[in-house]
Parts: structure tokens; C-alpha cells; sequence
């Protein structure tokens, strides 16, 4: 680090995992694919945003598409609530996950992108990682505040990486209402 006083400017340091706060995960992370943060266009990181409201499900299923839009290249973000428990143990043991039929429902509609307000969308072997990452599509973790997201209306979410070699990379996801 650097002090203004004592070295006329000031400079931080920062060490992190890529895995901490909200972060997107990448092909790389838990596949012998080396797509990484700085192998995918920034196209791949805003698009039409579409909030699914998956609050109070263990298992999310395919019925919870029922009736909800996605265009193609949609960034899918689902609401589970999962952030208010953000910093105790249940948010990382109690989370809900995400069924192999509705990440199949999801990817046949060549989404951009899959968020989720909780700790990953899966549990160890992480079935969910790996049928998203075998379409490179990454995967957006640990969001806040999807509840004033508009249902029903369009808004445009951006969540750039940073542009370096790692399977995951921390991120200021934000989405644009018009």
C-alpha cells in the first residue's frame, strides 16, 4: 500500500479469491475446457434480463417456466430470497437447486447467461455447472436485490468481468430499467 503521506499518492492493494461476493463462474472452474474470464466477448455480458421467481422451492423444476418469456440471449436471473441469508451458514447448505430439466429449458432457449441470488444454482458435483458450461454459458452467483427488478417489463443487465486468465472473476452486476 501506498500513503498520500508519506509517498504523495495513495495505492491500494487487493488479494481475493474469484469465488467471493458476487462473481461469475466460467467453463474452466470444474471443466478441462480453458474458457476463462478473458476468452469470452463482453457481448456475453449483457443482454435482456428475465427474473424468475423461484422463491420457497428446494428443487427448482421446468414447471417454474411456465408462462415466463425468455427471448434468446436472455441473462436469466432467478429469485430465490437466498441473499437475506447472506453471511450465516444456511445460505451455503440450505440454498435451492436448480433440476436438470429446467437448466435443459433454459439452455434450449440459448440463454446468455444464469444468475441466481444464492450461493450457486447447484450442489457439489455441481450437475447444473456442468450442463451450463458444456454450451459455455457461465454461471452468476451470490446477487442481491433481484425483488426490484421489474416482472413483466424489459430491463438490460450488465455484468462484465474482469479481463484476466481465472475460471471465475468478481463482478459489479447492475441492470439498466429504462
Amino acid at each position: 500500500e501506498k500513503h498520500l503521506e508519506t509517498d504523495k499518492f495513495n495505492g491500494f492493494r487487493m488479494e481475493t479469491g474469484m469465488h467471493v461476493g458476487t462473481h461469475i463462474d466460467f467453463p474452466f472452474h470444474l471443466t478441462a475446457r480453458r474458457s476463462m474470464a478473458c476468452d469470452m466477448p463482453l457481448s456475453q455480458f449483457t443482454g435482456p434480463g428475465v427474473v424468475v421467481d423461484v422463491r420457497g422451492a428446494s428443487s427448482i423444476s421446468a414447471e417454474k417456466l411456465r408462462g415466463t418469456q425468455i427471448p434468446a440471449g436472455a441473462i436469466v436471473l432467478l429469485r430465490t430470497e437466498m441473499s437475506a441469508l447472506w453471511g450465516t451458514q444456511a445460505y451455503f447448505t440450505n440454498h435451492p437447486v436448480v433440476g436438470e430439466d429446467f437448466a435443459k429449458a433454459l439452455l434450449k432457449r440459448n440463454i446468455r447467461m444464469l444468475g441466481i441470488d444464492a450461493y450457486a444454482p447447484d450442489k457439489y458435483h455441481f450437475p447444473i455447472h456442468q450442463l451450463c458450461f458444456a454450451q459455455n454459458v457461465p454461471i452468476l452467483e451470490n446477487l442481491t436485490n433481484l425483488h426490484e427488478l421489474p416482472r413483466g417489463k424489459p430491463f438490460t443487465v450488465y455484468a462484465f468481468p474482469l479481463n484476466i486468465e481465472a475460471e471465475g472473476s468478481p463482478v459489479r452486476a447492475v441492470a439498466h430499467i429504462p
